[in-house]
């Protein structure tokens, strides 16, 4: 069964992730309207190969803006992240993405500082 969230990506939209997940929910679509979005307490999801994940935004008008936030996906058959900004304002930290089968960025721009010795965008095991 496919499930479609169209909300601000916030508590809310990381909660749904998590739920859906939870749930077992294998195609999953979340729809970041235009906008500044935040999170509460970070994104750090694990899902398996059987899950199908695609966040999308409105381009530059979609704004993700993390301070101090983990920003990590792992495990996923397929990832799709396409059309808007994430921004970590916070101390320096890479985003991750580990052992997704089929990882997309489309149209994403990554802006930020990472540790010494790290990049800002860490892919691995794809």
């Amino acid at each position: 069964m496919t499930a479609v969230r169209d909300v601000p990506f916030s508590l809310e939209a990381a909660g749904a992730l998590r739920t859906l997940l939870g749930e077992d929910r294998r195609d999953i679509c979340i729809c970041l309207l235009p906008g500044n979005h935040s999170l509460a307490d970070g994104m750090s999801l694990t899902g398996t190969r059987r899950h199908n994940i695609s966040i999308h935004g409105a381009g530059r008008a979609t704004r993700l803006n993390l301070k101090d936030d983990v920003f990590q996906f792992d495990t996923f058959g397929s990832l799709s992240l396409q059309d808007f900004i994430v921004v970590n304002a916070g101390e320096p930290r890479s985003f991750s993405f580990q052992h997704c089968q089929d990882l997309h960025l489309n149209r994403v721009e990554f802006f930020g500082r990472s540790a010494t010795g790290t990049s800002l965008l860490q892919i691995s095991g794809t």
